[in-house]
């Protein structure tokens, strides 16, 4: 029986992408996310892979949204391998080049707003956003283990939507810690 695919957050949560249907929760740090069961990575390695190409899932989207998109699709894993080490330590190992679960990415949005008008209007004119989905699969069977959807918006003049990234991947990493190391 093929399964069914059920499409969330306005169109940019596609489940389909995750291989399965999830069942997904919303909590404070995260929009979406399902981690299995159980899982325990102590003594397991990560391959943080480089992510998949951006997908424009939103319409209307322009050439600055695009090139924001390429930019934040190469920092992401960066930025994860950054976070996930100090936060996992060496009870999990991270690779840019093998391990027994894969950890990828893509980038279903990017909206690199307007810098004037979130100096000068405030109150979320302009606002940067960047919304992504996020899996970690058993690298050899392709099951899913741990899927995430989540949306960073900047609204202030005194952050960029990479500053809000990048506070998410600690908070990410951090759950993670706690959730699947035991």
């Amino acid at each position: 029986m093929t399964p069914t695919f059920r499409v969330l957050d306005d169109g940019q949560l596609q489940e389909s992408w995750f291989g399965v249907p999830v069942a997904f929760s919303t909590q404070d740090n995260f929009d979406f996310i399902w981690i299995k069961p159980g899982l325990n990575l102590v003594g397991r390695q990560i391959w943080v892979r480089s992510w998949d190409k951006p997908v424009a899932l939103k319409a209307g989207r322009d050439e600055k949204d695009f090139k924001q998109a390429a930019e934040l699709t190469y920092m992401f894993p960066l930025i994860l391998r950054n976070t996930l080490g100090p936060a996992l330590g060496s009870r999990v190992k991270l690779s840019g080049s093998k391990g027994e679960f894969m950890l990828v990415g893509r980038l279903v949005d990017s909206n690199a707003g307007s810098m004037n008008a979130k100096f000068f209007v405030w109150m979320g004119a302009g606002s940067s956003t960047a919304t992504w989905d996020m899996k970690l699969v058993d690298a050899i069977s392709g099951e899913l283990v741990l899927a995430v959807h989540h949306r960073a918006v900047s609204g202030s003049a005194l952050t960029e939507v990479q500053d809000k990234i990048e506070k998410w991947c600690r908070r990410f990493a951090q759950h993670l810690s706690e959730a699947a190391i035991h």
